[in-house]
């Protein structure tokens, strides 16, 4: 599972196929991941809430994780890209808190890989550095 991590949004970029995207967004993709593109790009969620599924077949879910924190993590609060190794099927959770947080976490059924918290200022991303690794972002 890949993951790109725009705390500021970022510009039209012709050599990734992405649109102009100015809000604090995540994007959230399977397959090929080394390879990010919109072709493979699963999900999109911005600090507005706005959530855009892509080619996704899933079914929304009214059900919360667990658990709200992802275990030893290591904070990143510039954009970055992730890939992250999971042991059974990804899982994508979303909710908004009560300070109006827009916050995504992935990861298996058993732990959170990564959480992203969405805000106009302040956003950051959290994830385990024994299953997910940093990298730059694309571009």
């Amino acid at each position: 599972m890949g993951i790109n991590f725009w705390p500021e949004g970022h510009p039209p970029d012709s050599a990734i196929n992405a649109p102009d995207a100015p809000l604090p967004h995540v994007e959230v993709y399977v397959g090929d991941v080394r390879q990010f593109g919109v072709s493979s790009e699963v999900f999109y969620f911005d600090a507005e809430g706005v959530v855009d599924p892509g080619g996704a077949d899933c079914e929304e879910s009214s059900l919360l994780p667990s658990a709200t924190v992802v275990g030893d993590a290591a904070r990143q609060e510039g954009a970055a890209g992730l890939l992250c190794e999971l042991d059974s099927d990804g899982v994508i959770w979303r909710w908004t808190t009560p300070d109006g947080t827009a916050t995504v976490a992935v990861g298996s059924d058993s732990e959170f890989a990564a959480m992203v918290a969405l805000r106009s200022a302040g956003s950051h991303l959290d994830y385990n550095p024994e299953i997910c690794t940093l990298r730059p972002p694309p571009g």
